[in-house]
């Protein structure tokens, strides 16, 4: 993290706003103003599914009770503004509750932990995910000027604004992007700001806030420790400990947290850091957040949950339920409409490399993950892309081939992926709190975007690292760890993409390291070192802005982590 670094060191030291020359006074403006927009995802609190009968009902906390559709052992139904979908195996009932989509995020599926009443009823906590957006508007003189930029740690939506100039002629104020583009606009109104985004028509009243008041601007509030402390066991199948327990030096341990949370942001593109998690030896002995977020909170992985999509393809391929050379047409349950598709195989869709017209990374392809998600069947539609390339001739990064893998291992019938997730994956990994996003029709999005704790991102690299198993579970063959972290195509660098699974290559001092990780849009990292028995997570919010973020991987890690165990270095 060179240069993250050494920017949040001189942002340590001068803070958020230039101080007005000696005598003058100071622009109201000048300032942090923050502002926090709500969603409405539903009610939330104690779910009772009652047997009545031959039948079933429901409900949410004080809402009327309602008749669930039994179909074999299946119970489905909306209860309270979001649905239940339950599966009854004698006298267990499993299931999840099913938020609907809003305007900020897609729809989810959450695991429920039902518990059986001595009466023969179930309850269960609902805790929706609530997509809570909070921006900051920081304010400060620039010579004779003010300068602004926006924070938004959930969507980092400030990115693009860049920079901006701020006028204020009474109480009428404007912000303007560096093209001269009037961003913002509106007015101050004593202790409040006024504020309009024209561009997605939100307005939005701003506030003052200090430090207290503004988690997602600054990492940690005023008077809480920037040292290391050792994690919290949460009975998630992880062992804690020191660092020094494990053969780590944490003196470049604690340089990386204090720098992380002594940063103030100076610009949109000022590191945001959320979360760092170290394992060795399969003992977690680092479990820091910031910016508001907690151990036992969800982060969005974006993409590396595509390295979940592919664990559990190996999980089917391990069982004999689906083959790498499987035609994945066949596999889905689809007829292509070209012939040329008839030889994309999974291990193509697996790798990226099916050849169709799809790149997330350009805008104008028409499998973009975007223009997808704009569809109604997301899955029909990336089957009915044209043919770009032969399979297996050309890699291109691709959210919905990712998918492809996910319609694949739901195959013909069309099996519930979160109910396979969560059974084959998440159950076995000690994984009870998450969300798994949904597409329009219901199923489970395999492209990306689950909701994770860090500490429970981390575990899937454990599990690769320790050849497949978790605390001596078998989750994954280790045929299938060393196919997926085995190169089979070229998308950024030569040989650096497996089957959902990136390849880096680590020189600290004069040894070298190779690594595997997953990787996810704003420094969404799981990294797995086995010369050094050794996985570190990252989740941050520099969504959209990869100089940014590729810094945690390619010179947080070494700096910080690996520089710990360098003495160990054979």
């Amino acid at each position: 993290m060179r240069v993250a670094l050494v920017a949040i060191a001189v942002a340590a030291c001068g803070g958020a706003a230039v101080a007005p020359p000696a005598g003058s006074t100071p622009d109201p403006l000048v300032g942090l103003w923050g502002a926090d927009l709500d969603f409405d995802v539903g009610p939330s609190g104690t779910l009772h599914v009652v047997p009545v009968g031959d039948g079933w009902r429901a409900r949410l906390g004080t809402t009327c009770r309602v008749p669930l559709t039994v179909d074999g052992d299946e119970l489905t139904g909306d209860v309270g503004g979001g649905r239940v979908r339950l599966r009854r195996a004698g006298d267990a009932l499993g299931g999840f509750w099913i938020q609907p989509p809003t305007v900020a995020d897609p729809g989810y599926a959450s695991p429920l932990a039902l518990v059986r009443d001595p009466d023969g009823a179930y309850h269960a906590t609902v805790a929706p995910l609530r997509p809570n957006v909070h921006v900051y508007l920081s304010i400060a003189p620039d010579g004779g000027a003010l300068r602004a930029f926006v924070r938004e740690p959930g969507h980092n939506l400030g990115r693009q604004l860049g920079v901006m100039t701020v006028a204020r002629h009474g109480d009428a104020v404007e912000l303007r992007t560096a093209d001269g583009t009037v961003a913002l606009h509106g007015r101050l109104a004593g202790e409040h700001l006024e504020l309009t985004v024209d561009r997605i028509g939100l307005a939005l009243e701003l506030t003052r806030r200090g430090r207290d008041a503004a988690p997602g601007f600054y990492p940690r509030p005023a008077g809480a420790t920037t040292d290391l402390v050792t994690p919290a066991d949460l009975g998630d199948g992880w062992p804690v400990g020191s660092p020094a327990a494990v053969g780590l030096d944490e003196a470049p341990l604690r340089a990386l947290v204090q720098a992380v949370a002594e940063a103030v942001p100076t610009s949109p593109r000022s590191p945001a850091i959320h979360a760092i998690v170290v394992a060795r030896h399969g003992v977690l002995v680092v479990d820091e957040y910031f910016a508001g977020h907690r151990a036992d909170g969800v982060h969005d992985t974006r993409s590396a949950g595509k390295s979940f999509t592919t664990t559990l393809a190996g999980i089917a391929i391990d069982r004999g339920e689906l083959a790498l050379m499987a035609p994945v047409y066949a596999a889905i349950g689809a007829a292509p409409d070209d012939p040329r598709k008839q030889d994309i195989q999974l291990r193509h869709a697996l790798s990226m490399s099916t050849g169709l017209a799809c790149d997330d990374h350009d805008a104008d392809s028409a499998g973009n993950e975007d223009r997808m998600q704009a569809e109604a069947d997301w899955v029909r539609y990336t089957l009915g892309l044209p043919v770009a390339h032969p399979p297996g001739e050309h890699a291109a990064y691709c959210s919905g081939t990712l998918n492809l893998v996910g319609a694949a291992i739901a195959g013909p019938k069309r099996a519930w992926l979160p109910e396979r997730l969560h059974a084959d994956l998440m159950a076995p990994l000690d994984i009870a709190h998450y969300y798994m996003n949904l597409q329009p029709d219901g199923q489970g999005y395999m492209g990306g975007g689950l909701q994770l704790r860090t500490r429970d991102l981390a575990k899937l690299a454990q599990v690769f690292l320790d050849r497949g198993t978790w605390r001596g579970k078998r989750i994954v063959s280790a045929a299938w760890v060393d196919a997926a972290t085995s190169a089979h195509a070229s998308l950024n660098r030569p040989d650096d993409y497996g089957y959902g699974w990136w390849r880096i290559r680590y020189h600290v001092g004069d040894a070298t390291y190779d690594a595997f990780y997953a990787s996810g849009n704003g420094g969404q990292l799981a990294i797995a070192i086995p010369a050094l028995d050794l996985v570190v997570a990252i989740q941050a919010g520099n969504f959209n802005d990869y100089p940014t973020w590729r810094t945690f991987l390619e010179d947080a890690v070494p700096r910080h982590v690996l520089a710990a165990v360098e003495r160990e270095a054979p």
